[in-house]
């Protein structure tokens, strides 16, 4: 593992060790395995500009079988009030198969009234998707999740401080959450360079993606960026915050609010990785239809910026603003399921200054899933996606703008 990966891994730790009355606690996992394929673009894995974590081979369908991903998690507990949360990631797309996901200390007394509290600190992800809601930070009702989840997987990992007290409202309950945080500073790289993407890869800590692969021109203007994003990465030591509400009703029913600054100053670099001012607003709904019908919408809309001028007649060499919506309805059959989703995504690039710096992109997709609970801990997944999107700047590297691309994939889930 890289060294940052260690040392953050051994910094959330080191409490062990001077825990007296420590228990071994839970140790679950999960093994994924994929067979399945796409047809047109290579994907963005492969320093294209695909949208899917597969891709097609002359944009002729193709196959692909592989373990697409394997957890195994520790939950220790330290105290009554104190527990600690690790996660091992194995994940063959990565530089480092081996990786730490999620690794953090959290502390949860016993209520003494209506009102709860929780702290948490470590490397985690902000409380925003509403479909990662299995174990190790997994789908549940599609492979695939929405254009907004799969940004939140690969590149809003943060390093943070979080409180969330909980309290009785309305015949409901209102959770309030507010965090510090850094090691996010260069979220943003991906959605300017790639635009948005739809796949279940998930950045480990001190991980990185590729971006796709331009011409020396257009690298020559970003001296300053390596042809990757470290998406957990703290540059300028600058302190984010995220807040976030949520009201839950009696009878279900969720919406909730989050507000994510990364306090970025949009100009510090370190080993050709830059810090990006980015903000973004997100909301969440859910609804219970009937007892196995379900309804969930998140929207998201945001900007990223990076490199500000002085003296000139635009204020960054890029000012991206991003958008991303989804509606998914999901019906359960007994031990089977099915769900629906439809996306749309775009991205505004707002210097227009130059033509080669084309990063504006509008797109859509819509993916259908099936699911059977084959027996406890084993589930098999079928998964039907497509994806149409516009992005200019295909046209520099000799394609078409406009790409589409069908995705169909089955996985085997064993969890243990």
């Amino acid at each position: 593992m890289k060294p940052l990966t260690v040392s953050f891994a051994f910094a959330v730790l080191a409490p062990i060790a001077s825990a007296q009355e420590a228990s071994l606690g839970d140790v679950s996992g999960m093994l994924d395995f994929r067979i399945g394929g796409a047809d047109g673009e290579s994907s963005w894995l492969d320093g294209d500009f695909g949208k899917l974590g597969l891709g097609g081979d002359d944009r002729d369908f193709k196959l692909d079988a592989r373990l697409a991903r394997g957890v195994l998690v520790w939950r220790p507990s330290l105290s009554w009030s104190t527990d600690l949360y690790l996660q091992l990631e194995v994940d063959p797309e990565q530089d480092d198969v081996i990786g730490v996901g999620e690794a953090y200390l959290r502390f949860k007394p016993l209520p003494s009234g209506p009102v709860r509290y929780s702290v948490r600190v470590g490397a985690f992800y902000p409380p925003v998707s509403l479909e990662h809601d299995g174990l190790a930070w997994s789908t549940t009702h599609t492979i695939t999740p929405s254009a907004i989840n799969s940004w939140i997987g690969e590149e809003v990992k943060v390093g943070a401080v979080e409180g969330t007290v909980t309290a009785p409202l309305a015949d409901g309950q209102l959770s309030v959450t507010g965090a510090l945080f850094g090691y996010n500073d260069t979220s943003g790289t991906l959605l300017t360079f790639r635009g948005w993407a739809m796949h279940d890869h998930q950045v480990p800590i001190g991980g990185s993606f590729p971006l796709p692969e331009r011409t020396p021109q257009y690298w020559s203007f970003r001296k300053r960026q390596a042809h990757k994003a470290e998406p957990f990465r703290e540059i300028d030591d600058r302190v984010g915050y995220y807040a976030r509400a949520e009201w839950r009703a009696a009878d279900p029913f969720l919406v909730n609010f989050t507000y994510y600054n990364n306090a970025g100053d949009g100009r510090s670099y370190e080993d050709l990785q830059t810090s990006w001012a980015t903000t973004f607003s997100n909301v969440g709904f859910t609804a219970a239809l009937s007892d196995d019908f379900h309804l969930f919408a998140q929207a998201m809309i945001g900007k990223t910026d990076w490199i500000p001028l002085a003296n000139a007649p635009i204020p960054y060499v890029d000012d991206v603003g991003f958008r991303a919506v989804y509606v998914m309805l999901d019906r359960a059959f007994g031990d089977q399921g099915v769900a629906l989703r439809l996306d749309a995504f775009d991205t505004a690039d707002r210097d227009q200054a130059f033509s080669y710096n084309s990063t504006p992109e509008t797109g859509w997709s819509v993916t259908a899933a099936w699911r059977n609970q084959l027996a406890p801990g084993l589930l098999l997944m079928v998964e039907g996606l497509f994806i149409d999107s516009d992005r200019p700047s295909r046209t520099a590297d000799g394609i078409a703008a406009r790409q589409s691309q069908l995705q169909i994939e089955s996985g085997l889930r064993w969890e243990f």
